[in-house]
């Protein structure tokens, strides 16, 4: 009875903190769209460190619109990899899933201001798919972070049952994460190329 109340409780943890990784990339989404209105449309397609190569831009091809859509989830990935082993990067990695958001939001605004019902259609088919994707992602593997560094915290200060803190799962489930967005990256940029001339 008393594993099963650890367990019962351990799964109500672990739900919330995704739904609060949820809401702070919410926020974010929606601080995105509002932030779009102090730029003027000439700025916006140079600010790839806002809307992280979200709105497409510059060469099409295939390699690098592949290393376009994948270049920043990386860099959040490995920020959220190595944060885990502190309990004092929760903060950072809760900012990194909304730095996602903001950019996911900014890109949206952005298609639908400037090319309003095409731009709908470009969000839809080409921009959505990618943010969603990615988002869920990132917020798995903020999620894994932030778990890691309570572990890691427990784990040095021997207040752990555990004889370990679980280093090689939790590389290996960033490893996947790293993966699906290679996966999404191709996908990406295969589609791109393959309808270049409407963009």
């Amino acid at each position: 009875m008393q594993n099963l109340g650890t367990s019962t409780a351990k799964d109500n943890h672990s739900g919330a903190l995704f739904v609060w990784l949820l809401i702070v990339f919410g926020v974010g989404l929606g601080m995105g769209a509002l932030l779009l209105k102090y730029f003027s449309d000439c700025d916006v397609r140079d600010l790839s460190f806002l809307h992280q190569n979200l709105i497409i831009c510059g060469s099409v091809e295939i390699f690098n619109s592949f290393c376009a859509v994948v270049v920043y989830p990386f860099i959040l990935l490995f920020l959220l990899y190595i944060s885990g082993f502190s309990a004092l990067m929760h903060p950072l990695e809760l900012l990194l899933v909304f730095y996602r958001g903001l950019s996911a939001g900014f890109a949206i605004g952005y298609y639908y201001t400037v090319f309003a019902l095409r731009g709908a259609l470009i969000v839809l088919f080409l921009v959505a798919p990618v943010a969603v994707v990615t988002a869920l992602i990132i917020i798995f593997g903020a999620y894994q972070s932030l778990a890691m560094s309570s572990k890691m915290g427990a784990y040095l200060l021997n207040n752990s049952s555990e004889n370990t803190c679980g280093l090689k799962k939790y590389t290996i489930r960033f490893f996947c994460a790293a993966f699906a967005v290679a996966a999404i990256g191709i996908v990406q940029s295969v589609l791109i190329y393959s309808i270049k001339g409407i963009l």
